[in-house]
Order: C-alpha cells, then sequence, then structure tokens
C-alpha cells in the first residue's frame, strides 16, 4: 500500500482544492476593508512527510473572496537528502515575490490603460546558508541569511520612459511580496508540542 505522500509524488505539483483544512491554532478572520486600505491573510497549514526525505505538502488560501485552495508540493535538491521533485521553499519565496509584482505591474497598466506590449521579470535572490550538508563546519548553529534581491523589469511600450519608471515605482511599493523582504517584518513561531 502506497503512502500519502507517495501519492504525492505522483500528482501535480500544484492543484486545486475544494477548501483549506480546518486550522487548529491559527484564526482565519474575514477580510477588513478601511478606507484606504484591504486587511488580509494568506492561510497555510503544511506537513512534512518525513519517510519520503524532505518532501512537504501545503495547503494554502488567501481570506480573500474568489481566491480558492491550493495544494502545492514542495522538495529539496540533491545536495541536502532532496529528490528534487518539487520546487524548493525558497523557489516559492522567489516565484511568489516576483508574481506580485507582476499582478501590480498588471493592474496599474489596467488601471491607467497604458499602451503596454509586454512585460517580463528577472530575478535573483541571494542567500548565505550555514546550515547542514551546506556547509564546512556542522559544529555551529545553523543560520540562513538572505543577503540581497535584485529584479530587472522588462517593459516594451509605447508609453514615455517616465511613466514607465512611475508605474514600476508605485509597484514597487504595493508589492507585499517584495515589501515583506524589504523591510523587517514581525514574525512569531509557537510550538505546539505533541499535538496535531
Amino acid at each position: 500500500m502506497q503512502s500519502d505522500s507517495q501519492n504525492a509524488l505522483k500528482a501535480a505539483i500544484v492543484r486545486k482544492v475544494t477548501a483549506l483544512p480546518k486550522l487548529s491554532k491559527i484564526q482565519v478572520d474575514p477580510p477588513v476593508k478601511e478606507r484606504g486600505s484591504f486587511h488580509f491573510q494568506v492561510n497555510l497549514s503544511a506537513k512534512a512527510a518525513l519517510e519520503e526525505g524532505y518532501l512537504k505538502t501545503a495547503t494554502v488560501q488567501a481570506n480573500v473572496p474568489g481566491c480558492g485552495a491550493f495544494e502545492l508540493l514542495c522538495d529539496e535538491g540533491t545536495i541536502i537528502g532532496g529528490a528534487d521533485s518539487a520546487p524548493a521553499p525558497l523557489d516559492y519565496l522567489s516565484a511568489g515575490i516576483a508574481f506580485c509584482f507582476l499582478s501590480h505591474i498588471s493592474i496599474y497598466i489596467n488601471q491607467n490603460k497604458l499602451d503596454v506590449e509586454s512585460v517580463k521579470i528577472e530575478q535573483q535572490m541571494r542567500f548565505k546558508a550555514e546550515v547542514y550538508k551546506m556547509q564546512e563546519c556542522t559544529d555551529t548553529p545553523p543560520k540562513g541569511v538572505c543577503e540581497g534581491v535584485e529584479t530587472v523589469v522588462f517593459v516594451k511600450s509605447a508609453e514615455s520612459r517616465e511613466a514607465i519608471e512611475r508605474m514600476v515605482g508605485v509597484c514597487r511599493a504595493a508589492c507585499m511580496g517584495l515589501q515583506t523582504v524589504v523591510n523587517a517584518v514581525p514574525a512569531r513561531i509557537t510550538l505546539a508540542f505533541n499535538e496535531s
């Protein structure tokens, strides 16, 4: 009989599911619309398939009307013992930032009715890993550092350079994904020991 994680390896890396599983410790609130702002959450339930190396599954859903739930598979590269069967966590982080930026650019183009033929992003996130199997010395506590994000926005447009620069600046400030790494944000980790 195959395990859930073995079946997951044969499944699509990303697939739409009916709903986010009920969360036991995270409060899912309705979004709040205020004058000039919209407060929402992206909620996630993830688990490691320990019998399958570094394979992980997550179900993620924003609490915004019209946003569905999706199941994602995640793995690690072979350098640390993964099977390289799905994107690694930092791949998702990088893609999330680029996709968020592109969403804001698309919204800006549509709202302002700009004459833009195409938009493409190239992005590089740089990291320093002081972790198991990625460093020579293993007697120091593991530590990971993001050393920077470089994004190049390619725009083909009949608009003026100034109009496109304004668009990129506005969208850079509006991109929640990018702002998460640009600014220090509060993060809290709570241990729920021997609970499921």
